[in-house]
Formats: structure tokens, C-alpha cells, sequence
């Protein structure tokens, strides 16, 4: 794995952070389910706390508040979520298992 290549920062990204609740390019909680390849962009695949789905570029980065928030507090966030997911309406699949490097 490349650390230059984007393909390859994705995949890590997934690796550490699927299903994590993140912000993203504002000050809105989401669930990281995934990453598109859409012909004009690779975008971040987040679920709402409504449990619709939202496609955001990747060219922003992402918080992920596994990392920032203590065991307690992050389970909370989390509980909240998996209490709203039944009524999700919308679904994508996560891309980035399909992500070859570009630097080869």
C-alpha cells in the first residue's frame, strides 16, 4: 500500500474508521458507511441521523469521534444512531474494497 496514492488512503481510511461516527466538513454527526467512485469524484458515503444517506467529496477530510471522545461518551453517540437505523431508506455500497492502487 502507497501512502501518496488516494486509492490506498481511502482503503486505510475503511479499514479504521467503517461504521464510525465522524463530521465531515461541518459540525454534523454521520455514520462512515462507505466510499463511491462516481465518475466525477470519490465521495464519502454518510448515513444521517435520519438515516438517509448523504455522498460528500472527498477532497474534505473527516473527523472520526472514535478517536475523540472518551469510551462513554462515544457509546452514547453511537446508541443514539443505532436506535434511528431501522427507519434508513436509502442504501449505498461501500466502493473502496474495489480500490486498486494508481501508483503501480
Amino acid at each position: 500500500m502507497n501512502d501518496k496514492c488516494v486509492y490506498c488512503q481511502l482503503k486505510k481510511l475503511m479499514v479504521e474508521s467503517k461504521n464510525h461516527l465522524v463530521l465531515c466538513s461541518s459540525d454534523t454527526v454521520y455514520r462512515l458507511i462507505g466510499i463511491a467512485d462516481e465518475p466525477e469524484d470519490l465521495y464519502y458515503i454518510l448515513r444521517r441521523l435520519n438515516g438517509s444517506i448523504l455522498l460528500s467529496s472527498c477532497v474534505g477530510g473527516i473527523t472520526d469521534l472514535f478517536y475523540q471522545f472518551d469510551e462513554e461518551t462515544y457509546n452514547e453517540l453511537n446508541h443514539i444512531f443505532l436506535l434511528n437505523e431501522d427507519i434508513c431508506f436509502e442504501d449505498m455500497s461501500d466502493e473502496s474494497d474495489k480500490f486498486e492502487c494508481c501508483c503501480k
